[in-house]
């Protein structure tokens, strides 16, 4: 489209716009600037929330969880073995787990639990994170996970690749020379057939637990890790 086309449709639109009733031209401009600032405010608001209860919140998180896609029907008995697990009483110290269950709408990725989800991984407010293979890629693509084979031992990285247990992310990548690779990460322990999973009920199209880059408390992560796989070898 060029220049002259661009300012043929610009003069069209004000002529439309000045023809319509004061009232009409209240809903054109709802339609067009209001649901967008709504959606800005609504985020702006979420981000603002997240960064209060991260650096304002009293009570300390030692562990935080955050299920995306996912359901928890024992919710808070995980919770209460996670705070018994790493030694707190749940109330100045507490490992939380929040279930985010819908990620998708009927456009795509949710806005609002997406930006929630980011922030936290952005400032280092998560610790794991437990997606499936629709939403994961989302975060992997800006690196928000951990490469398991740089967290866990050895020896529990050979066991749960002989048992497929492995979710890597792949990419491609161009090096300085133009030349497109496959880059393999491994970013997930896939968990549906876990006994962790039947035990608290964890439904989704494949749960797969993921440990955040920027997570503050990696020492817990790998306690979580060790109580979630307790019952797999």
């Amino acid at each position: 489209m060029d220049k002259k086309e661009k300012k043929a449709i610009k003069q069209e639109r004000r002529a439309k716009f000045k023809s319509l009733s004061f009232k009409e031209k209240l809903e054109y401009l709802a339609d067009y600037y209001l649901i967008g600032t709504l959606i800005t405010l609504v985020l702006l608001g979420a981000t603002i929330s997240i960064l209060y209860t991260i650096f304002f919140n009293k009570q300390e998180k030692v562990l935080s969880i955050e299920l995306v896609d996912c359901q928890i029907e024992e919710h808070d008995k995980l919770e209460k073995a996670l705070n018994d697990l790493l030694g707190v009483d749940g109330k100045k110290k507490k490992a939380t787990v929040s279930a985010n269950n819908i990620m998708y709408d009927a456009d795509g990725v949710d806005p609002e639990i997406y930006q929630s989800v980011n922030t936290m991984f952005y400032v280092g407010g998560l610790d794991v994170y437990i997606g499936t293979k629709r939403d994961i890629p989302i975060y992997a693509k800006n690196n928000y996970f951990q490469d398991l084979s740089e967290l866990i031992d050895s020896e529990l990285f050979k066991k749960l690749e002989e048992k497929d247990m492995l979710y890597y992310y792949k990419q491609s990548v161009v090096d300085d020379e133009g030349v497109e690779y496959s880059l393999s990460k491994p970013v997930g322990i896939i968990i549906s057939d876990t006994a962790f999973a039947k035990e608290y009920k964890v439904y989704s199209d494949g749960p797969i637990v993921c440990v955040s880059a920027t997570s503050l408390h990696k020492a817990d992560v790998l306690k979580f890790i060790d109580y979630m796989l307790r019952e797999s070898f």
